[in-house]
């Protein structure tokens, strides 16, 4: 596994940081094929389509391109977490066969938990600003807690919410930088090749996101180990017991 004992530890938002990009840069050769070969078509339909009502309902255009965003996010991540608990050893193939195998297993719980997600930021979001922004942060590990210790959708919702309970600025924290990364690379990828037509728009997202997605997936991972060694007595040797025991590692 890519998961070593330096990442199972209690640890600063600084070193959250460093350790992800560290392990992200180790194996991104890995996680960036199926986000990318995914995100293109998938990016560009969503782009077609916020093209479609751009113009006489611009509220729909910008529902289809946040949720297709935060959707592919939330799947992606989830197969990119995936990734971390193959074995070094093996084929670059067959890790990916494996890791696609495990992750479409998982595939309709964590529909099913993004739909509840979005539902509650919606009407969070809807009442006021600050329960929609809760929502988010306390659903930040839902995925990593689903995928890991197999929890169903709405005990994965309340265990992630116990976690991130004294983690919530730290969160914050990762989300935004998440954020402005996200835009920045965007923003370059649109000023080196400047078009308002849907498809470079599309391949333009697909590409930022297939290149963040690792990158996020693998920090908040990180995360959320970290989170854990603070609340639980949780170490590798406990990290390897589970990963046997609900068969994530392959």
């Amino acid at each position: 596994m890519y998961i070593k004992q330096n990442h199972i530890q209690p640890q600063t938002l600084a070193d959250i940081v460093n350790q992800g990009v560290g392990l992200v840069l180790s194996l991104f050769s890995n996680m960036f094929f199926i986000p990318l070969v995914t995100a293109v078509p998938y990016f560009i339909i969503v782009a077609y389509l916020r093209f479609i009502f751009h113009e006489e309902q611009p509220w729909l255009s910008s529902i289809i391109s946040s949720a297709g965003s935060a959707a592919f996010i939330w799947l992606m991540g989830s197969f990119t977490f995936i990734i971390l608990f193959s074995e070094p050893e093996a084929t670059w193939s067959g890790n990916q066969k494996n890791a696609l195998r495990k992750w479409t297993k998982m595939l309709p719980v964590l529909i099913l938990g993004f739909t509840l997600f979005s539902i509650l930021s919606v009407a969070g979001g809807a009442l006021f600003l600050l329960p929609g922004l809760l929502v988010f942060l306390l659903s930040m590990l839902f995925p990593f807690v689903t995928i890991f210790e197999k929890k169903p959708v709405w005990q994965a919702f309340k265990r992630s919410a116990f976690l991130m309970r004294g983690a919530l600025f730290r969160g914050g924290c990762l989300a935004v930088l998440m954020f402005w990364i996200q835009i920045i690379l965007h923003t370059s990828i649109l000023t080196l090749i400047p078009s308002d037509e849907f498809l470079m728009l599309g391949i333009s997202a697909a590409v930022t996101h297939a290149v963040i997605v690792p990158f996020q997936a693998v920090v908040m991972a990180v995360f959320y180990f970290s989170v854990r060694a603070e609340k639980e007595a949780f170490d590798y040797k406990v990290f390897q017991f589970y990963a046997s025991r609900y068969d994530v590692a392959q």
